[in-house]
């Protein structure tokens, strides 16, 4: 068998930063993703793509790839 790694509760607290780490670095990844969906999900050409803004973030991403390589005007960000 392998190795039994006893827990200590008193290192948890050393997870702390980097946990806080983390979340900070997601939530400065996931406002931008976010505001970009919601200002092309205002486009006309954008709501005949997709009725409904989309929620997870993998359709986020996949929203913005069909939006700018459909929408003529959004083709130069890609």
């Amino acid at each position: 068998m392998g190795t039994v790694i006893e827990f200590q509760p008193w290192r948890v607290s050393e997870l702390y930063p980097h946990i806080g780490k983390i979340m900070t670095q997601w939530g400065f990844l996931d406002f931008p993703v976010r505001a970009a969906v919601a200002a092309v999900h205002g486009l006309p050409a954008a709501k005949r793509i997709e009725q409904e803004p989309p929620r997870a973030m993998s359709r986020h991403l996949r929203f913005l790839r069909k939006t700018t390589r459909k929408i003529p005007e959004l083709a130069s960000f890609t």
